[in-house]
């Protein structure tokens, strides 16, 4: 499979910290309703009207991820967009790393191509443990980001405080960027379980930034 060169890709140019894409899925060649108000060149001398067209974008990834989100909705109406994005995969069917489409050779995929990865619905059902992000995580994220506090509190509930201790670095998010590494640092993540009880085994696979799970169910 081949990241397409058109996609989003990070860093995330606001808070570099964050690696994005957050999450994406299929967006090439994706046939769809047409309008018949313009012809499918969209030019005056066009007359030609179509019902359906085969499309590229961004903007055709949109409808998968919608749907697929209402689906998980369905079945976890508590759940966070966080939580929902937490399964996704840098592999392809064939358990080789997704391809990098903008690439003249198609190498391998880097962590500022493919961000968190591409969307698994089957795994997001049932993902076992999440990254969760609470209302209060995001006023956080404005309090580290430099945001006045009186600006935040515009989307507070009650008297929200920033604290001195808040930092991008520990924002429960999947992805971890640390910029112009010189020292030793620390980030936190928290984790939530939302299956069975179980004993799960983290590693860290160095380069590409992404905790792998293996679990045994108890």
């Amino acid at each position: 499979m081949v990241w397409a060169a058109f996609s989003s890709r990070g860093l995330n140019m606001v808070s570099p910290e964050i690696i994005k894409p957050d999450v994406t899925t299929s967006g090439v060649n994706i046939i769809a309703i047409f309008s018949s108000a313009v012809s499918p060149i969209r030019e005056p001398f066009d007359n030609r009207t179509v019902p359906y067209i085969t499309m590229s974008g961004t903007s055709m990834s949109c409808p998968h991820v919608s749907s697929i989100v209402g689906l998980l909705k369905a079945l976890h109406l508590e759940w966070s967009p966080a939580a929902i994005m937490t399964s996704t995969r840098i592999r392809d069917n064939t358990m080789n790393l997704m391809l990098d489409g903008s690439s003249p050779v198609f190498a391998p995929a880097t962590p500022f191509i493919c961000g968190s990865g591409h969307i698994c619905p089957i795994g997001a059902i049932n993902p076992g443990f999440v990254y969760n992000l609470s209302p209060n995580d995001y006023l956080k994220f404005f309090c580290a980001s430099g945001y006045k506090e009186k600006s935040i509190q515009v989307f507070a509930d009650g008297n929200f405080k920033c604290l001195i201790s808040s930092s991008i670095l520990n924002f429960n998010y999947l992805s971890i960027g640390v910029q112009n590494l010189t020292v030793s640092v620390t980030v936190t993540r928290r984790l939530k379980n939302v299956g069975r009880p179980g004993v799960y085994r983290l590693s860290f696979q160095a380069g590409f930034n992404i905790l792998l799970a293996s679990e045994h169910r108890q």
